[in-house]
């Protein structure tokens, strides 16, 4: 009913673009650990998994964003940080390719050509850290096989820190106070 009510009294609303003079692609990525836990019976396998949500920016405006369950139970906040920037970095580094793609097929000039960045925008601390350093633990190391798959592609994108709550991705994943929410909506709608 909340999400009826929301959107019946947002219908006039939508997105407002105010692009920068930056062609950057920005990735804001975010996981909720157990993010059914209260809200779904405790017995169901399906309350032990974690949500991603990531949104990704053209020049400063909204591109595409996702918003879903992850398919395997994460063991620690950590690892479900780290498997959605993973994800999410999967959709990134092919939107970067193909803008470069196109910008050459357009014969869009070398200068501005190479202006085209990639950054990746992470909260959680372990999981940066990890991305960055290629540090394997004994606790990590399973999570080689499953999503280091990115490390080799590291020249083509940088990872930033980003305080939890400038992270847009955050209201992809639960649910927020209506003052963090709507300064996030802001940030990414525009109203």
């Amino acid at each position: 009913k909340s999400i009826v009510r929301y959107l019946h009294a947002t219908r006039e609303q939508g997105t407002i673009f105010r692009p920068t003079l930056e062609l950057t692609l920005d990735l804001y990525v975010d996981a909720d650990f157990c993010s059914l836990l209260d809200s779904e019976d405790s017995r169901n396998p399906v309350s032990a998994r974690s949500r991603t949500g990531f949104i990704i920016l053209l020049a400063g405006c909204p591109l595409l964003w996702k918003s879903q369950l992850q398919t395997h139970i994460s063991l620690s906040t950590l690892e479900s940080e780290y498997s959605a920037l993973s994800t999410a970095l999967k959709t990134l580094l092919p939107i970067k390719r193909m803008l470069q793609e196109l910008m050459s097929a357009l014969d869009v000039p070398n200068d501005l050509q190479s202006t085209i960045r990639a950054r990746a925008f992470e909260d959680n601390q372990g999981a940066l850290l990890l991305a960055q350093n290629h540090r394997l633990t004994n606790r990590t190391r399973y999570f080689h096989t499953r999503w280091h798959w990115f490390w080799e592609h590291q020249s083509e994108f940088e990872f930033m820190k980003v305080s939890t709550d400038r992270q847009l991705a955050d209201y992809l994943t639960k649910g927020l106070a209506k003052d963090s929410f709507e300064s996030i909506r802001r940030q990414c709608q525009g109203w």
